[in-house]
């Protein structure tokens, strides 16, 4: 019973990119930008990831990297 104490939203956030509502677009640039570092190191060595408060940016940071095992 200890899932009891976890706050409503970190118990129920999403735990992979399929759970994450939104940017369908942004999210699989993302992922193809994260994938071609196991070719070589793209030019654009550095993502930002911005927006107002809320809208899943640490999320989706998250969830991606568990989902490509980073």
């Amino acid at each position: 019973m200890e899932n009891l104490h976890i706050p409503w939203t970190q118990r129920y956030r999403p735990r992979h990119l399929s759970e994450v509502a939104g940017n369908k677009e942004s999210i699989q640039t993302l992922k193809e930008w994260l994938s071609s570092w196991n070719k070589k190191p793209p030019k654009k060595k550095a993502a930002l990831l911005h927006g107002p408060a809320g809208t899943g940016k640490t999320v989706t940071a998250e969830a991606i990297s568990r989902d490509l095992e980073l």
